[in-house]
């Protein structure tokens, strides 16, 4: 069995009735829920943990997340005390909290300048990985934070128009980055590591067109063109039937700018609309690396006629002495290309398309 080590203030915490933790790449912090057995015995009591108090998880010495504890229900009886803990990773502050700081507008800076004077007022680093470098680098004509605006919704609206996505691997930072090159050691086997498995199959947010359309700021090398009425519009080749959406930028943008967010937004709404989730035992590969986000693993899966690399979308780490279930990993796998603006057709689809 792997060894978690949890820490609040640096104090080491055991004996667990539940564990869940969830990371993913479709959110900038992640999550988790911790039950304790018998809080009260040993040299721990409950008051030796507060509310909002600081919390370190490690797997096997791998950082997992590093974060804060935001509620601790208790449930105690005659023969036991059961203390909750749920939290998530220090850039939840960057989702609960409005942007009420100075500058709140930006002028022919890089998109990574902006995001990090966003982040540097919550004490949180922001990394680049070598796969966002390019994108990262774009320069903003001009942007600004509206007042009361929450600085998610600022964070997901520059990366989203720049086609990256912000992460945080359990590190304390925020990860500008796509999809990495980077392959698990295990690949996922039904009949070899594969306990169970659970698709999620959905078309309500999935269309046959998006087109993205906005304004653009003129200047002496733009035609007119280039910033008045600026649209672009993608395909998704496996619905069939009329299912337009209409999607504006909030950002200054171009035609081509359009044409990629388009792309991306197609890409994304069809890489979540096929979704497979495997359980497999122990939160750690057979090398001794824990399951990861935002790697590309090998599927092999004769009942559902997969035999593709796949992208790992999320991880949830599971453990529940109370219902018998020993150290399991939860992982959400989708199609590779689907946060990517490829401008090549789109075919994610599962045999259960007829298309």
């Amino acid at each position: 069995m792997s060894e978690l080590k949890f820490k609040i203030n640096e104090v080491s915490y055991t004996g667990f009735e539940e564990v869940d933790i969830f990371k993913t790449m479709q959110s900038m912090s992640g999550k988790y829920k911790v039950t304790l057995q018998n809080s009260y015995k040993g040299g721990n009591t409950l008051a030796d943990i507060k509310i909002n108090d600081r919390c370190v998880m490690e797997i096997d010495d791998q950082l997992i997340m590093d974060g804060y504890v935001d509620s601790m229900p208790i449930e105690y009886a005659e023969d036991k005390c059961l203390l909750t803990l749920t939290g998530r990773d220090n850039t939840s502050d960057l989702i609960d909290c409005s942007y009420d700081f100075t500058p709140n507008e930006w002028k022919n800076q890089t998109l990574g300048n902006i995001l990090k004077n966003i982040c540097d007022n919550f004490g949180i680093s922001v990394l680049v990985d070598s796969s966002a470098s390019s994108e990262v680098n774009t320069v903003i004509d001009t942007f600004k934070a509206n007042e009361g605006e929450f600085v998610w919704e600022i964070i997901n609206e520059l990366c989203n128009d720049n086609s990256i996505l912000a992460v945080n691997y359990g590190d304390g930072n925020l990860t500008l980055t796509k999809v990495r090159n980077k392959y698990t050691s295990d690949g996922i086997i039904t009949g070899v590591n594969v306990d169970s498995c659970f698709t999620e199959q959905k078309t309500e947010n999935r269309y046959s067109s998006i087109k993205v359309k906005g304004q653009g700021i003129s200047n002496d090398n733009k035609a007119l063109a280039d910033y008045i009425s600026c649209s672009g519009s993608f395909n998704d080749a496996i619905i069939e039937r009329q299912r337009p959406l209409v999607l504006f930028s909030e950002l200054p943008t171009d035609n081509a700018k359009c044409k990629k967010k388009a792309i991306w937004e197609s890409r994304i709404r069809a890489g979540l609309s096929r979704q497979i989730i495997y359980q497999v035992p122990n939160w750690v590969q057979t090398n001794g690396k824990v399951w990861n986000f935002n790697e590309l693993t090998k599927v092999e899966d004769d009942i559902l006629g997969i035999d593709e690399t796949k992208l790992i979308l999320s991880v949830n780490f599971i453990y529940s002495a109370s219902e018998n279930i020993d150290e399991v990993t939860q992982l959400t796998v989708i199609d590779r290309n689907t946060f990517n603006t490829s401008e090549n057709d789109i075919r994610i689809k599962s045999v259960f398309d007829r298309v």
